[in-house]
């Protein structure tokens, strides 16, 4: 089920629309134990400075215990970081990825 939740992700980041999850602030006793990880991504262009720094503060207000970030254009087909942040994850693991206003 992870690996259909994350083609749509995809899908709609490269569609340029994204639909957020609410998270809830306590979880419930079935994921007090698990050791799942969030890892967090940020793309900005090259002239965004604040924007990817704005993101980074956000993904780690979230709880991503690791964060991908580069500056490259949404155009480029291949984002070597977001590869990296795709290849990192393991079962149970959220990959978040933000879109600020």
């Amino acid at each position: 089920m992870f690996f259909y939740l994350f083609i749509d992700t995809v899908k709609n980041i490269c569609n340029k629309t994204l639909t957020f999850k609410f998270k809830r602030k306590r979880l419930l006793l079935s994921e007090k134990y698990k050791s799942s990880k969030s890892i967090g991504y940020a793309r900005a262009t090259h002239n965004e400075y604040e924007y990817l720094e704005e993101q980074i503060k956000f993904l780690k207000e979230e709880g991503c215990s690791l964060i991908f970030s580069e500056f490259i254009s949404l155009d480029e087909e291949i984002k070597p970081q977001l590869n990296q942040a795709i290849n990192f994850l393991s079962e149970g693991d959220q990959l978040i990825v933000t879109q600020l206003d």
